[in-house]
């Protein structure tokens, strides 16, 4: 009984999983499926166009999404995440090129401070989501 039920069960998930890959053609990048989904319409830096490939870093439609140690323009600043810290927070650098372009200003946030919004490099935003990869902030007007 138990042996017909598992073998049932494999040759559901072997029929659905033979649609699924025949029939629902698998994405180029992870935003492209997203984009469908939530209507988030990416626009690559040119610079990243000419040199023929899309840095995952920067604007995504309303959000601001940040790869670990990938430095992102941010008006007369720059912008680097540095990842999660061990006290469930996460780490940024702020350069300053008119100040001094080799001297990051670091800061580390909590995660419940940062989804309440916070204020860096003349600018407030809101965490939306941290991993160790990526931190997707939302800029609050104010």
């Amino acid at each position: 009984m138990l042996s017909a039920f598992a073998l049932s069960g494999a040759l559901a998930f072997s029929i659905f999983y033979h649609f699924a890959i025949r029939f629902i053609p698998p994405a180029d990048d992870v935003r492209v499926y997203y984009a469908g989904i939530i209507d988030i319409v990416h626009h690559a830096p040119e610079q990243a166009v000419e040199e023929g490939r899309d840095n995952p870093s920067g604007r995504i439609g309303t959000t601001l999404v940040f790869q670990n140690n990938e430095a992102v323009e941010l008006g007369k600043s720059i912008m680097i995440y540095r990842g999660l810290t061990g006290d469930n927070g996460f780490g940024v650098d702020v350069i300053i090129p008119a100040f001094d372009p080799r001297s990051p200003f670091p800061y580390t946030f909590t995660i419940a401070e940062a989804k309440k919004g916070f204020r860096i490099a003349n600018r407030s935003f809101r965490l939306l989501a941290a991993t160790p990869s990526f931190l997707h902030l939302e800029q609050v007007t104010e």
